[in-house]
């Protein structure tokens, strides 16, 4: 249940980013935290 947590709080920033501008970094960070979480 953490992991899912994290993952959709990493989906949630990623897509804030995405609005905000930061095109490149908001496809990978959000990937990157998803990979922790489940890990």
């Amino acid at each position: 249940m953490l992991a899912l947590n994290a993952a959709i709080e990493a989906a949630r920033a990623g897509e804030q980013a995405r609005q905000s501008g930061f095109s490149g970094s908001s496809e990978i960070e959000p990937h990157m935290t998803f990979q922790w979480a489940v890990s």
